[in-house]
C-alpha cells in the first residue's frame, strides 16, 4: 500500500500484510511506517 501526505508530499509505502506469514513480524518490520500512517491519517491519501 502507498500513502501520500498532501501537506508534505511524503510517500509512505508498505507491502500488503498478507504477504507475511506472521503478523508480528510484519508489524515489527514496518512499525515506523505504521506509526507515521496512524499519526498523520488526516493528511494522507491512500
Amino acid at each position: 500500500m502507498c500513502y501520500f501526505n498532501v501537506k508534505t508530499g511524503e510517500i509512505i509505502a508498505i507491502p500488503d500484510s498478507s504477504e507475511f506469514i506472521d503478523e508480528y513480524i510484519f508489524k515489527e518490520s514496518f512499525q515506523e511506517q505504521l506509526d507515521a500512517i496512524e499519526d498523520k491519517k488526516a493528511d494522507l491519501l491512500k
